[in-house]
């Protein structure tokens, strides 16, 4: 018979300790923080090889190599206070992932974003949607008329994956009417061009981009 670690508490209640949460779902609210533009971004893999900290840290990378901040967020908050600033996580949300697996994704995103801000740190929230149905939970905890971050790596490919990105932008638009807007990855302006009379947006290119347009003379 497997023993469970008496030790172990699920999704670590603890971290939103305190937290206001929403009347559905219950999803954490974030508290409200005065949040200055990144001048720049660094990506959480590489932040202990940039000789600045006079930063924003982003987790716009693979799922797998941010799992330990999820498990120990505990563990790095010493590291991400050395920067200005951190958007917070990016759990994938697939439109094709059941839904209790995107809301998850959607709580630990606000729950570890909370914690972060507990411990003092400036946190822009990350949004993150996949199918229509999710704009029922993946926009609940955040701020209106805030800064907020989106990234559009791996989401403006294809027909298809574009219709649904500019749908989830223009309901994001709508519900949180956000001043600004950070774009992480590709800034197509046919996408973007039909929103720029509503917010802010501030692009930033990813680090593939930065490295492919080295190249280019």
């Amino acid at each position: 018979m497997e023993i469970i670690n008496k030790n172990y508490d699920g999704f670590n209640p603890n971290l939103i300790k305190g937290a206001k949460l929403t009347k559905k779902y219950n999803i954490p609210i974030l508290l409200h923080q005065e949040i200055e533009i990144p001048n720049s971004l660094v990506p959480f893999d590489k932040r202990n090889f940039t000789n600045s900290k006079h930063q924003t840290l982003h987790f716009y990378l693979k799922d797998e190599r941010f799992q330990q901040v999820i498990k120990h967020p505990e563990k790095y908050i010493d590291k991400i206070s050395e920067f200005d600033s951190v958007i917070s996580i990016d759990p994938s949300l697939y439109r094709d992932a059941p839904m209790p697996i995107e809301l998850i994704n959607v709580y630990l995103n606000r729950a570890i974003a909370y914690y972060m801000q507990t411990k003092g740190i400036k946190v822009i929230p990350n949004i993150r949607w996949g199918r229509p149905d999710s704009f029922d939970y993946c926009f609940l905890g955040i701020e209106r008329h805030s800064i907020v971050s989106i990234g559009t790596l791996g989401c403006i490919r294809g027909k298809e994956n574009k219709y649904y990105f500019e749908l989830g932008l223009n309901e994001m638009i709508n519900r949180l009417q956000p001043k600004i807007v950070i774009v992480y990855g590709g800034f197509p302006n046919k996408i973007f061009g039909k929103f720029k009379d509503r917010t802010k947006f501030i692009h930033f290119n990813s680090e593939y981009e930065k490295i492919h347009r080295k190249g280019v003379k």
